[in-house]
């Protein structure tokens, strides 16, 4: 079990978009907030609130974010995207001294994910839609043409199809 925060808890967030620019505006609230460092402070909003981390994440080099925490002496790491968390972020910097504010790389396999969450809400009876996961273009198409007296978008059964082709070759 990790210990608590000290009185000036001293944080890293890391991820430079919206989502990580509203986390840095109310912990910069805070008065149990020491220093707010970031990843990504090319977000102007972030910048205005955050000390630049000159260590960018990156999963190749999570020894040296590590190290960096460490130096840095935080005690909070909070992690906004998802792909540092699907790939273990979380799980890398966790320490007994410091804590993550992310689920672990198998706990965010759920959001990352999007088949492997359908199957899990299936094996444990949690109430989900309908969906299929297809991994050939042939297979798609006949499963979405099968399916066309339900709503779509496209003018008829060769755009719908063509719509279907173009976004699997994407």
């Amino acid at each position: 079990m990790s210990k608590p925060c000290p009185d000036k808890c001293n944080v890293l967030l890391i991820g430079g978009g919206g989502r990580e620019h509203a986390l840095a505006w109310k912990m910069s609230q805070s008065p149990k907030l020491g220093k707010l460092y970031a990843t990504d402070c090319s977000n102007g909003g972030i910048a205005a609130l955050a000390k630049p981390c000159e260590k960018k994440w990156d999963s190749t080099e999570i020894f040296y974010l590590c190290r960096w925490c460490d130096k840095h002496k935080i005690d909070l790491v909070v992690v906004g995207p998802e792909v540092p968390l699907t790939e273990g972020i979380a799980d890398e910097l966790a320490t007994d001294t410091r804590l993550v504010f992310g689920p672990s790389k198998l706990a965010a396999r759920i959001e990352g994910d999007k088949s492997y969450a359908k199957d899990l809400m299936r094996q444990a009876s949690i109430p989900t839609a309908d969906s299929r996961s297809f991994s050939e273009i042939d297979s798609a198409k006949s499963y979405l043409l099968r399916g066309l007296d339900r709503e779509f978008e496209a003018e008829n059964k060769t755009e719908f199809a063509e719509e279907v082709s173009a976004f699997m070759e994407w």
